[in-house]
């Protein structure tokens, strides 16, 4: 009974997300962190690590504009993938390795404000034909949610 209710409230949050992100069209989730821009990027390598989610590869755009003689405000992009989760959507539905793995970018905008940035998994579902009560895009949501969850919550302090 206990599993139940919990999947249902992570439909119920999906559904919820998917709504929200379709007004805007974007698919994206955005959270604003309290912290500078090189520790939001530590902590969320921290969360990662938490969780046991593997880091692919840190993109860090700015350096990347520097190379070329361009100038660019901080600017990161993780790559990070749970290989068991990803297998059972890409078998569900192969057209998703086109947004795996998973990432998340930190930006640092206008007066310094930092942003943390990632696909909204429901969204993702809703654009390879998956089903939202998947269970490994409810465990991607849940992963994604509790670990902002716990980002915001550590900015805040």
């Amino acid at each position: 009974m206990r599993n139940i209710f919990f999947n249902l409230l992570a439909l119920l949050v999906i559904t919820t997300t998917v709504a929200s992100a379709q007004k805007n069209n974007s698919g994206l989730i955005s959270v604003t962190s309290r912290l500078d821009f090189n520790t939001t990027v530590k902590e969320i390598e921290k969360q990662l690590a938490a969780r046991q989610l593997q880091i692919v590869v840190k993109v860090d755009h700015q350096s990347n504009a520097t190379q070329v003689g361009e100038r660019l405000t901080p600017n990161t992009m993780i790559l990070f993938a749970n290989p068991k989760l990803g297998t059972a959507l890409l078998q569900a539905s192969p057209s998703i390795g086109i947004d795996l793995p998973l990432k998340l970018q930190i930006v640092e905008g206008e007066a310094k404000k930092v942003v943390v940035t990632y696909n909204d998994p429901a969204y993702l579902a809703q654009r390879h034909g998956l089903a939202l009560e998947m269970p490994a895009i409810q465990k991607m949501s849940s992963a994604l949610k509790a670990m902002t969850d716990e980002i915001q919550q550590t900015f805040a302090r």
